[in-house]
């Protein structure tokens, strides 16, 4: 009977030599991370798009976001549907720091301020900072909402993000809407504030499914290169809620992440 117990007594006292996989881990932030990286990479990337989109079709008389200087940008406004390529060839840095690389090729099948138009934009081995973002996604312009607010839905499903090699690849799908809570009365897209709401899913890089919703909006401006407000909360499998707080509005990368009351710290990419 000893012989059985010890064992069993050791993997008590060694509990975590005993574990064997992340599942077991409830102090894990990695499903975490890849929602945040996801929802950074996707929010600059329509930054990039809605730049390129509207200088397209006059609404304004350039491009703002200041990531567009070193991109080619071919317009074609006479097929069907439209199509906008954006090509950051193979690298280059934009007005916040990030090199990217590689094309964002996006069909439109009507004018672009106008309401039911939808994009679907393409990432064609595109890079940001060395992380592939692989797969599609459609924004279809919903109009003003109650509010009086431009407002445009989003999805996507196996958009894939790669860092550094393929065995850390994340999976991510997504719905939602993305609302322009605040243009501040400027034709100036670099000043706009997005409004992020939706709910996602995906399995992490470490092989863990999970599901997020947003419980606060993500606050987006486009003049920063962070998300600046807003909460989460992520779901893996079989694990308990971690809450994500981006913040109140400051423009920087901290995140605090909290698990049955224990707090870490996280950064955005």
């Amino acid at each position: 009977m000893k012989n059985y117990l010890v064992p069993i007594l050791l993997c008590a006292i060694f509990l975590g030599s005993c574990r064997k996989s992340d599942r077991d881990f409830d102090e894990s932030i990695i499903a975490s991370s890849d929602e945040i990286d996801n929802q950074v990479y996707l929010s600059n990337a329509f930054y990039i798009i809605d730049d390129a989109a509207r200088k397209a079709y006059g609404m304004t008389p350039s491009h703002t976001s200041g990531h567009l200087g070193c991109a080619t940008v071919i317009e074609n406004l006479l097929g069907s549907p439209n199509t906008i390529s954006i090509d950051f060839g193979t690298g280059c840095t934009g007005s916040d720091g990030r090199t990217r690389k590689g094309q964002i090729y996006c069909t439109i099948d009507a004018n672009y301020s106008d309401s039911a138009t939808v994009v679907n934009a393409n990432f064609i081995n595109y890079y940001v900072d060395g992380v592939k973002v692989d797969g599609s996604v459609k924004f279809t312009n919903m109009g003003d909402n109650v509010n009086g607010r431009l407002h445009y839905s989003f999805s996507y499903s196996d958009l894939k993000i790669t860092r550094y090699n393929p065995d850390q690849t994340a999976t991510l799908s997504g719905e939602g809407t993305r609302i322009l809570y605040d243009d501040l009365n400027t034709a100036d897209a670099s000043d706009d504030i997005y409004w992020i709401v939706g709910k996602f899913s995906g399995r992490s890089v470490s092989g863990n499914n999970y599901t997020a919703e947003t419980t606060f909006p993500l606050s987006f401006e486009h003049g920063c290169k962070y998300i600046g407000a807003g909460n989460m909360t992520v779901t893996p499998d079989n694990l308990v809620p971690r809450f994500l707080d981006f913040g109140t509005g400051d423009c920087d990368s901290l995140i605090v992440i909290t698990i049955s009351q224990t707090k870490h710290a996280a950064t955005q990419p």
